[in-house]
């Protein structure tokens, strides 16, 4: 996206200002991790016997899952 762009070439902007080497990468996660309709693994899990107190844990993995990025400037805001 445009944001990733830019905050890309601010870092290398900076390195080049302090005469650093930037080393980058792209990953396509929704290539690296293809995605399987949960309903249909937990699913699985129930057919193949796993213990309900299990399932239920594995489930809550999945509800309202949030994530935050540290950087040098601190936490960011919550990630949905």
């Amino acid at each position: 996206t445009t944001d990733h762009i830019l905050t890309l070439r601010a870092i290398i902007k900076e390195a080049r200002h302090r005469l650093c080497r930037v080393f980058c990468c792209f990953v396509d996660f929704r290539k690296a991790f293809d995605s399987v309709p949960r309903e249909a693994l937990f699913c699985k899990l129930r057919d193949i016997g796993i213990s309900e107190t299990l399932l239920v844990a594995i489930t809550r993995l999945y509800e309202e899952v949030l994530g935050r990025l540290r950087t040098a400037a601190g936490l960011s805001d919550f990630i949905v």
